[in-house]
């Protein structure tokens, strides 16, 4: 009986621990063939059998070939194969740039979500599968100077001044926007004006915008004009007419800029109409320029900010280097002088300069170990190498330290110097002797042959 018990109990651990959630994820898109600049409607859905412990955030996608725009994510319930799951689904726009087969990536997602009858969240990531679109090109009769996708649009003029009473020579300026909804500024074509005799324009740079709402996307494009009137007489400003093709109801529609008639006065004072031309037109090749040209970074390409930046880098690792390996030399320059011959005889006579008996016994030590002189008192060195000053002044030294009992030493500091700088000299000079003894020797053992 107590064998079935625990039978029962260990099949019971092993089909809890076995049964974990059900993650599934699924992606949808409205439209499966659309037209360059179309919008796609895109859904990416992950949904969990039990529930999720945090949140999940993909925010924007990167889509080859399109530009996509990321609204808002939505939690919510559905039913799958008879069985309840909790969810969050992802909307997105995306907008077309190219003719061909676009492809929505596999997505890599990260949640929390804990196993069926437990409590606590599991880290986990799911993936999507990648979806493809079709992308159809804009259609015969229309080019990208005039072809738009959009579910509205609104055209507005605004002139800076009444034209009513107008001379030779006056400049107007003439600002048209464009409102459009369901797509970007990007696909917002340029409006194309028609020349006008009698009439310079002067193109300034567009202002574009794009405007996000958490359903919706829409974008303006505001392009301003200066016109100089250079010749008297009826002046016709010719209509402007505006296409676009609504995707919802697949429908064309158009919207219409009025012309408009301007009586252009004689003006007697012309002497400065020359240079405004120059003006106008200097004014406006600066602003198209900056607005065509190529894109800059402090006033940099991206390539040319690209080399400066790794020249940069490159210059401050081996800035960094070179301290590191100065750093160390110093380092080590300063080891070899601590535990150089040079030191320990300056610290000898430091000893000395502070009339400390004892530390100058230590430091003596030191300084012949350096040396390389196996030397164990005072005495012995002064006897191998000092003079016979020397001689007398280490015995008058400890003659006096014995005989009152003072640690210090006598305060002729200079004079001890003076007979230690002696005694240094001294012990070099042998030992270059020595050395160069003990070349020749080796010379006589080992005979060069001479020619």
């Amino acid at each position: 009986m107590v064998r079935k018990i625990i039978l029962l109990l260990v099949l019971a651990c092993i089909q809890h621990l076995t049964v974990g959630q059900e993650l599934i994820t699924h992606v949808k898109v409205n439209n499966n063939e659309v037209y360059i600049g179309q919008p796609i409607e895109l859904t990416v859905s992950v949904h969990t059998s039990t529930w999720f412990t945090s949140g999940i955030n993909l925010g924007n996608i990167n889509v080859d070939g399109a530009l996509s725009v990321f609204f808002r994510s939505v939690s919510n319930s559905k039913r799958i194969n008879g069985k309840q799951y909790a969810g969050v689904s992802f909307y997105y726009n995306v907008f077309p740039t190219r003719e061909g087969e676009i492809t929505i990536p596999s997505l890599l997602i990260q949640v929390e979500s804990p196993a069926e009858g437990g409590y606590k969240g599991i880290k986990q990531q799911v993936k999507t599968k990648e979806k493809k679109v079709n992308v159809r090109g804009i259609p015969l009769g229309y080019s990208a100077n005039n072809w738009l996708v959009a579910t509205g649009l609104n055209v507005r003029q605004n002139w800076n001044a009444r034209p009513t009473q107008i001379k030779v020579g006056d400049v107007l300026q003439r600002s048209i926007t464009c409102s459009v909804e369901s797509t970007l500024s990007e696909f917002l074509p340029e409006t194309h004006l028609d020349s006008i005799n009698g009439v310079s324009i002067y193109p300034r740079r567009a202002i574009v915008n794009n405007h996000k709402t958490k359903t919706t996307i829409s974008a303006t494009r505001t392009e301003t004009y200066n016109y100089l009137f250079e010749k008297e007489g009826e002046v016709i400003i010719p209509s402007i007419q505006y296409i676009y093709w609504n995707s919802a109801n697949k429908r064309f529609y158009n919207r219409v800029l009025d012309s408009m008639v301007i009586m252009v006065q004689a003006n007697p004072d012309l002497h400065m109409l020359e240079s405004l031309k120059q003006s106008l037109q200097k004014e406006s090749e600066e602003e198209l320029a900056e607005e065509e040209g190529p894109f800059q970074i402090f006033g940099l390409s991206p390539q040319q900010l690209g080399i400066y930046s790794l020249v940069a880098i490159l210059l401050l690792l081996f800035i960094i280097l070179l301290f590191k390996y100065l750093s160390i030399a110093f380092k080590q320059v300063i080891l070899r002088y601590k535990e150089s011959e040079i030191n320990a005889f300056r610290s000898l006579k430091k000893a000395v300069e502070e009339k400390q008996y004892y530390t100058f016994l230590v430091a003596l030590k030191n300084w012949t170990n350096k040396m390389g002189i196996d030397i164990d008192s005072v005495d012995e060195l002064v006897l191998n190498y000092g003079s016979s000053a020397a001689t007398s002044l280490f015995e008058a030294i400890n003659k006096s330290r014995f005989k009152d009992n003072e640690t210090g030493m006598l305060p002729d500091t200079n004079q001890i110097n003076a007979e230690l700088n002696m005694i240094r000299k001294k012990i070099k000079q042998k030992q270059k002797a020595a050395k160069a003894t003990q070349v020749k020797n080796t010379e006589w053992l080992n005979p060069v042959s001479k020619p």
